[in-house]
């Protein structure tokens, strides 16, 4: 049996996709340094562990959207990798996802190979959220520019820390800043093996090889990206090409209007004082929140119309 596994959870927008294949790229030395497990993914997922803690206890149709479930995948990994007393880490943002009862059953299967489960999630100021993850929305056809300006979406943590709580206890939910002036290093990677070995400084091994994820694109090719699904709907979903096409405009970071940012400031305090009282830890922001006043529109050249009209009709879009 493990000692102890460590459940991250995300939440999205906080470097989990770099945690996720940076661990899964080095799961031997890290294991050999440090006694940590970090399975192999059962699906083409990188280090994304989705069809051990996610797929097998949503409800269907949530669970069949993108593979099957594979029931019992846990229970078969405990019985073909009992562990001899070391750490285990499962990494999934999608368990955020789980409802109360679910969540339990994961627990529960957890426990079946480990003495103890502690639930780890890295919390993002709001101010910094939203921007981050409307741009997201955007990218992948959610929701439109129009939607996340109007509006923004952050994570009310006063809502889903409890949730977490009732199910694994309060001292069993670990919350970590994921601002880089709270991480160790400035890095999640590091902040992690931190936390689940005790050795951060695995990452300053010659032979390790940390992967870089989900880079931001920048104004200009957001709102070219928002335009192309608005008016050829699903098209940038399907080919690499459409999604090179915007991606190739360089230029300032992408913001969310002020209005935006009065918005959120309204709504966010309750959850900053729940993060800060319960678990002694202040949200930072990384210098000044991405927020300004931008004629969208403007940037939407004619040549950039013209372009993207032509992308478009190659691929039969009318």
């Amino acid at each position: 049996m493990y000692d102890t596994c460590f459940l991250h959870c995300g939440h999205a927008k906080t470097g989990s996709t770099s945690i996720q294949n940076t661990l899964a790229v080095n799961r031997d030395l890290i294991a050999e340094q440090s006694g940590l497990t970090y399975p192999e993914a059962l699906d083409r997922t990188g280090g994304n562990h989705i069809a051990f803690v996610w797929r097998p206890y949503v409800d269907a149709p949530r669970s069949l959207m993108t593979a099957p479930r594979i029931e019992g995948a846990l229970n078969t990994y405990f019985a073909e990798h009992p562990g001899d007393g070391g750490n285990i880490a499962f990494s999934s943002e999608s368990v955020s996802s789980l409802k109360p009862d679910e969540l339990v059953r994961l627990r529960d299967d957890l426990l079946g190979g480990c003495r103890q489960v502690k639930l780890v999630i890295y919390c993002r100021h709001p101010l910094s959220f939203a921007p981050s993850f409307a741009q997201t929305q955007i990218k992948n056809g959610k929701r439109s520019l129009a939607d996340c300006c109007a509006a923004p979406r952050f994570v009310q943590y006063s809502k889903v820390l409890p949730r977490y709580e009732k199910v694994f206890g309060r001292d069993d939910v670990i919350v970590r800043d994921s601002s880089r002036t709270a991480l160790n290093g400035g890095d999640i990677v590091r902040d992690f093996l931190e936390l689940a070995t005790g050795k951060p400084d695995i990452a300053d091994d010659p032979d390790f090889k940390p992967v870089q994820a989900n880079t931001s694109l920048s104004m200009t090719a957001t709102v070219v990206t928002d335009y192309m699904h608005r008016t050829w709907p699903g098209l940038g979903l399907k080919n690499n090409r459409v999604k090179a096409f915007a991606a190739q405009f360089g230029g300032d970071r992408f913001c969310l209007p002020l209005a935006a940012r009065t918005l959120i400031e309204a709504e966010m305090d309750r959850d900053l004082a729940y993060v800060a009282e319960t678990y002694g830890v202040g949200l930072r922001l990384d210098g000044e929140p991405p927020f300004a006043d931008v004629d969208y529109a403007a940037l939407l050249t004619p040549e950039i119309r013209a372009q993207a009209a032509e992308l478009a009709a190659e691929f039969g879009a009318a």
